[in-house]
C-alpha cells in the first residue's frame, strides 16, 4: 500500500474516533436547580409548584415550561415543543436569578390531555435566547395525588442548652394548615425511652411561610421514671423543611436556646 493512501486511511479514522456528534447547546444548562412539588389537592395542574435557579449570564430571552406524562418523555424534542400552544406551557420569568410558579388553572400537558390525579408528570423546559432553541437539561418530576405533599416521614436534628446536633425523626399528616403526629428522639422512627414514641409535635403553617409549634413530650422510662415535657415556639417553613427556635421544660429542667431542624424524608 502506498504513503498516500496509508494517511488518507489514518486520517479517516482519526476524525471517525474523534468525532462525537453535535455538542448541546450553550443555554441547555442555564437552569441549576428545580424543584417541583404537588401542593394542592385541587385535582389540576394549579397543584404543582415548581421553583428554579438560573445561572448567571444565562442570556435567555424566554422560558415555557410544561408537563408531559413521564411515559411519554422520550417523545419530546426542540422542535416538537417550539410548535407547542399556548395552553400547554407556562410562561417563566427570565428576570430574576430564582423564581417559583404554579401552573394554571387549565393547562394541558404536552399531549394536549387533562393534567389530574393519578399521574406522574415530568416537568420540562424550552429555553430560548436571540440565537438558540434548547432543551434545559434539568427536569423536575412530581405525581399528582389526593394526599397533601406535607404528609410522611421527616428527619433533623435538635439543639438546645442540654443537647447538641440530637437526631430526630416524626411521622406526620397535614390537615386544614395543621402538620401533627407522633415525635422521636431518634433517627430511624423508634422510641428512645419505653413508649410507642416520644410524644407529639404539632406545626401550624400560617402565611408567607411562617409557623408555630408546640411539642407535648411523653416519655415512659428515662431517668428512673415517667419523664413529661411541654415545648413551644416559631419558625419558618422552606418547601418541605422547617427551622424552628424552641424553649421548654421537662425533668431535666428548663431546656433554652433550642433549635430543630425537621426535612421530609
Amino acid at each position: 500500500m502506498n504513503t498516500t493512501i496509508k494517511l488518507l486511511i489514518a486520517g479517516l479514522l482519526f476524525f471517525s474516533c474523534g468525532d462525537s456528534g453535535p455538542e448541546s447547546s450553550a443555554i441547555s444548562g442555564a437552569i441549576t436547580k428545580v424543584t417541583s412539588l404537588d401542593l394542592g389537592d385541587g385535582n389540576s395542574p394549579n397543584d404543582i409548584r415548581v421553583s428554579i435557579l438560573l445561572a448567571s449570564g444565562h442570556g435567555l430571552t424566554e422560558i415555557r415550561a410544561f408537563l408531559v406524562n413521564s411515559s411519554n418523555q422520550s417523545v419530546v424534542t426542540v422542535a416538537t415543543a417550539i410548535e407547542l400552544s399556548q395552553d400547554r406551557y407556562e410562561p417563566v420569568s427570565t428576570a430574576v436569578s430564582a423564581s417559583s410558579f404554579r401552573f394554571t388553572e387549565g393547562l394541558l400537558d404536552f399531549n394536549g390531555d387533562v393534567i389530574k390525579n393519578g399521574s406522574q408528570y415530568t416537568v420540562m423546559f424550552l429555553l430560548i435566547s436571540a440565537s438558540d432553541q434548547a432543551l434545559a437539561d434539568l427536569t423536575g418530576s412530581v405525581s399528582l395525588t389526593e394526599e397533601p405533599y406535607l404528609n410522611g416521614g421527616y428527619s433533623g436534628s435538635w439543639n438546645d442548652n442540654l443537647y447538641t446536633n440530637f437526631l430526630i425523626t416524626a411521622n406526620l399528616t397535614f390537615a386544614d394548615g395543621v402538620l401533627e403526629g407522633p415525635f422521636y428522639y431518634s433517627n430511624n422512627f423508634s422510641s428512645c425511652c419505653g413508649g410507642q414514641n416520644d410524644g407529639s409535635i404539632k406545626i401550624t403553617i400560617g402565611s408567607e411561610g411562617s409557623i408555630s409549634f408546640s411539642y407535648k413530650q411523653e416519655l415512659v422510662s428515662f431517668m428512673g421514671g415517667a419523664c413529661p415535657g411541654n415545648y413551644s415556639g416559631s419558625g419558618s417553613k422552606d418547601g418541605i423543611s422547617f427551622s424552628i427556635e424552641f424553649t421548654g421544660d421537662d425533668c431535666e429542667g428548663d431546656h433554652t436556646g433550642g433549635r430543630i431542624k425537621l426535612s421530609k424524608i
